[in-house]
């Protein structure tokens, strides 16, 4: 491969494995395999592309396996994949990560389709709590995910502002998963979880937690619209719209 290339963009090619002069080239700093409906895996070559921001692998149906993935990034999308697990040692280097997303696309909560959804996304490890500039954690009908890992210690995902669980198999959310300072808002739409941690109802800051119209689940308070201490609610719960970009921005 060329050695001044800077740009790179496959979209939307045949290809079914990434080169590993590709993912080894050190110039390259925008690499576009998005639609990439035949790549399997990327390489297991150590990964010195200069790629900085946004990486996206949505749409490559076919991807199955990764290993190393550029450091630099701070948003990464592996929606419609067919990733079922996140290796610790990819997740543990992403320090600078703000933005998780595994969504499916379908636009309603129906069961899966053959090309919409990270529907075979299985295993999340334990290590995604040293994300700690997480700020948006996606897991939109990621069907077969149906447990959180327990925090090691104390600290959960600090940063965490906005949590989708819409449509997953997630039954249930861990104590400590998030910090109630920093969480904006939490879909839950059509989701299996049937309690919130009770902490959140005491604490100081608002945010937001959204339900599929006409789907109240058995949760920790009497109100289907409000809950919390004194005037000012701490949880406000509502009927789920899609065009609420509270939670979806």
């Amino acid at each position: 491969m060329p050695g001044n290339i800077e740009f790179l963009s496959l979209t939307g090619s045949g290809i079914k494995e990434l080169p590993s002069s590709v993912w080894s080239h050190e110039k390259v700093s925008s690499l576009d395999i998005t639609y990439c409906r035949e790549l399997k895996e990327l390489p297991s070559s150590s990964c010195k592309l200069k790629v900085s921001g946004a990486f996206s692998l949505k749409f490559c149906f076919s991807l199955e396996k990764f290993w190393e993935l550029p450091s630099g990034i701070d948003e990464l999308d592996f929606s419609s994949t067919k990733i079922e697990v996140l290796p610790t040692s990819s997740m543990e280097c992403l320090f600078r990560l703000t933005r998780l997303k595994l969504k499916g696309l379908q636009k309603s909560c129906e069961p899966p389709t053959e090309h919409f959804g990270c529907f075979t996304l299985k295993v999340v490890p334990s290590n995604i709590y040293k994300l700690t500039n997480l700020k948006k954690l996606n897991f939109f009908k990621c069907w077969e995910l149906q447990n959180f890992p327990q925090p090691a210690g104390p600290g959960g995902l600090l940063s965490l502002e906005v949590l989708e669980l819409g449509c997953s198999g997630i039954l249930e959310i861990p104590e400590c998963l998030i910090c109630s300072t920093s969480l904006r808002g939490i879909d839950l739409t059509q989701s299996q979880i049937r309690s919130i941690p009770m902490h959140w109802v005491h604490c100081e800051s608002q945010f937001r937690v959204a339900l599929a119209h006409g789907i109240m689940p058995a949760l920790v308070f009497n109100s289907p619209f409000k809950c919390g201490r004194g005037s000012t609610p701490a949880i406000w719960i509502e009927p789920w719209r899609r065009a609420n970009t509270d939670v979806h921005k």
